[in-house]
């Protein structure tokens, strides 16, 4: 439920405080969708108020379902800031149409997304949350990443932890710094009620 607490909330994971240890160790199926006329209404919203509905939604979901109760803080933290390294960011394409796509595999992805999305998905595999430092705020880039499966160093065979997978294939560095960080605190949760799928005569978008 971590991961989906989370992406429910637009925060990484690292800025989750206060769960309980089966949150980040029990797996679980979630499957949710909206009515068919919904959906036709939410296909034609801006994008960005797409994401902020999609949030609302799993987080409605997981009040439901986990009973979860949470609040909002902002604490100093160390953090790594994500910065072109010399000679500027280096074989990502950049791309038109807003979307993020992450598929991970052992010790690698394929990302597509801004620079945002990046230093979010970059926190697991470096060990801190990722604040993005680029000023590539407004573009969305493909690429392609591998690094040990550690990620905290450079193995016999020669292959590279993140941070030097990230200078070395992207041009860019993450730099350490402490900042005030937006962090989620979650005062309840409970583990997941079981429910219909689907709900009896409900008409589904697929």
């Amino acid at each position: 439920l971590l991961t989906t607490i989370a992406s429910a909330y637009g925060l990484g994971i690292d800025q989750i405080i206060g769960s309980p240890r089966w949150v980040e160790t029990d797996r679980w199926d979630l499957m949710a969708m909206m009515d068919a006329d919904k959906f036709e209404a939410f296909k034609k919203l801006p994008v960005d108020e797409q994401i902020k509905q999609r949030h609302l939604m799993m987080q409605a979901s997981l009040a439901g379902r986990c009973q979860l109760k949470a609040h909002r803080e902002t604490r100093e933290m160390p953090v790594y800031e994500l910065v072109a390294a010399k000679g500027g960011p280096k074989k990502m394409l950049e791309v038109d149409r807003w979307y993020e796509s992450v598929f991970f595999f052992s010790g690698g992805w394929w990302h597509t997304g801004t620079m945002e999305n990046l230093a979010s998905n970059l926190a697991g595999p470096s060990g801190r949350i990722v604040v993005d430092k680029t000023g590539l705020r407004d573009k969305q880039f493909f690429n392609a990443l591998h690094w040990t499966a550690d990620g905290k160093g450079d193995t016999a065979d020669g292959g590279p932890s993140i941070f030097k997978a990230l200078k070395e294939l992207l041009g860019l560095e993450l730099v350490p710094a402490t900042e005030q960080v937006e962090v989620l605190v979650i005062d309840h949760i409970e583990k997941p009620t079981a429910g219909d799928w689907p709900a009896p005569g409900s008409k589904l978008a697929h």
